[in-house]
Parts: C-alpha cells; sequence; structure tokens
C-alpha cells in the first residue's frame, strides 16, 4: 500500500487555488507526467480555435484536407466526437507491455495508411466509439490547416495563448516521472512523439500545469460541446489516459468550481480515475 501510495500523485483546485496537493515519493518537484489521451482534448481545442476562426469547417470531409481515400462520411465534426466510425487503432498495431505500439507509426505511416484505406474497417460510423486513429486524423488536419507540425500548432493555437509552459512531447529523461527498472534507470516511454498518434496522447506536463490546463479550459468553457473531447457524468467532465506504465485523469467540477489532476505509475489501468473518484467522494462528503 505504502509503495503504490508513493507511485501515485494528485492536485485539487478550487476556485483556481490549490486546496489539495500530495506527490508520492516518485513523483519529485518538477518531474514531468505523460498526459495519455487527456492530450486530445487539446487537439479538438485547437481544432475549435480554426473553426472559431474560419481556417476550418466541422462540416468539410476529413479527405479533402488530408487525402486518402476516406469516405465523405469522416468529416472534422465526425473525427471530434469519436463517431467516425475509424477503428480504435490501425488495423495490425501490436499491444503489450514490452512491446512500443506506436514504433514506425510516423507521418509517412498515416499517409500510406489514408492512401488504402478501406471502407470495410469502419465500425458503425455515426455512433460514438472512441478512436484513437480518429484524432491522428483530426490532429493531421490541424497540421495541413496550420502548416505547421502538431505540437507548434496546438502551441500556438492554445497552449500558449492559455498560459501554459513547459508543456512538450518529450521532456529530458532525467525530468520523467517513470517506473524505474532494476538498474535504477526510468523505464523508456512508448514513442508517442514520433507518431503520427502524437495528437492522440503525447502530451507531457508537471502535474500543477495539467491542473492549471483543467482550470483554464473550465473558466474558457466549451468542455459541454461534444466536438471537445471532454466526457460527461452526473455533471463532471472528465478523460483519463493510460500509457506503458502511468495513467492520469483529469476532472472538471464547473458547478462547484473545482479541478483534479491525478496520475498512478502503475500498469493497472483505471489507477488514477479511482484516485480521482476517491477525491471527489472526500470532497461531496466534506460539502
Amino acid at each position: 500500500m505504502k509503495l503504490f501510495k508513493k507511485r501515485q500523485a494528485h492536485v485539487l483546485l478550487r476556485g483556481g487555488e490549490v486546496v489539495s496537493r500530495d506527490l508520492g515519493k516518485d513523483y519529485d518537484e518538477g518531474k514531468f507526467v505523460e498526459w495519455g489521451s487527456i492530450t486530445k482534448t487539446v487537439t479538438a481545442a485547437a481544432a475549435a480555435v480554426l473553426v472559431d476562426e474560419g481556417r476550418l469547417s466541422y462540416d468539410t470531409p476529413a479527405g479533402e484536407l488530408v487525402g486518402g481515400r476516406l469516405p465523405e462520411s469522416i468529416t472534422v465534426d465526425t473525427l471530434a466526437r469519436h463517431t467516425s466510425g475509424l477503428p480504435r487503432v490501425h488495423p495490425g498495431m501490436k499491444g503489450g507491455i514490452n512491446h512500443d505500439p506506436y514504433e514506425g507509426t510516423d507521418g509517412d505511416f498515416l499517409t500510406d495508411l489514408l492512401a488504402s484505406f478501406d471502407e470495410s474497417l469502419l465500425e458503425s460510423p455515426g455512433t460514438v466509439s472512441y478512436s484513437n486513429l480518429g484524432y491522428a486524423v483530426l490532429g493531421r488536419i490541424v497540421e495541413t490547416v496550420t502548416g505547421e507540425p502538431w505540437l507548434p500548432s496546438v502551441r500556438s493555437l492554445v497552449l500558449e495563448p492559455w498560459g501554459l509552459a513547459e508543456v512538450t512531447t518529450r521532456p529530458p529523461s532525467d525530468r520523467w516521472a517513470a517506473i524505474k527498472g532494476f538498474d535504477g534507470k526510468p523505464h523508456t516511454p512508448w514513442s508517442l512523439d514520433r507518431s503520427a498518434y502524437a495528437p492522440a496522447g503525447a502530451l507531457w506536463s508537471t502535474l500543477d500545469v495539467l491542473a492549471e490546463y483543467g482550470q483554464t479550459t473550465v473558466e474558457r468553457g466549451g468542455y459541454d460541446d461534444p466536438r471537445r473531447g471532454w466526457q460527461e457524468t452526473e455533471g463532471r467532465w472528465w478523460h483519463n489516459g493510460q500509457t506503458r506504465d502511468s495513467g492520469s485523469c483529469l476532472v472538471l467540477d464547473p458547478n462547484a468550481d473545482v479541478v483534479v489532476a491525478t496520475h498512478a505509475l502503475a500498469r493497472l489501468p483505471g489507477s488514477a480515475d479511482r484516485l480521482a473518484d476517491k477525491l471527489i467522494r472526500e470532497l461531496d462528503e466534506a460539502a
């Protein structure tokens, strides 16, 4: 139990102020954590900015922007909503703890995949079906419209205007919050930073900055738009993420003006979610 506590951390904000903050011993001050799929909400926010600026339309078929053989039914809107019918990942993707599923999935890989796309791969288009591949394509659309790679694009469209510093896709290894091997070295994270899937899960920052991102999202609004990637449960909006060795969760409670950011260095999916649930229950009981 003590070992697990060392490997989890949280930051809880109310009204933008820190009311609870606990960084386990494996989280030194200034260490970066993987956001995982929380990254998708940044990609969706970048697309929303482009729409607001008149540079992009949600109704545009994705194929008109990224080329390839995507059917016209797949639009910017359906990608953002997870209703495009694209599978969760590309066919043949290998998983497993000891294998990097993102190795070899660079930009050229996505271009080739789109060029050879077969409509038989679609899974129940029009219904919500979570898709990392869909957000890889949405990220490519952001790149196409801005003329810049995905990370500089989301920095200029979202992160910098929101005042969020030191958000990146691969911090120096001495700043990773990561499980260490028997040799004392941190496990190497998946190569999302070099992958076309980066828009679906590659961001890192300190846990404080992740909480700040949640607070700014509440203040700026838009989280209740299904095209922004957030999920809703009982008036709270949330997103989570799971990478090789860690999990993350970010919960927004606009009615209570509360934001909870959690992280767990654990291969067991849902660890960060359970920590967030526990903190919120304690907050409700104290109210």
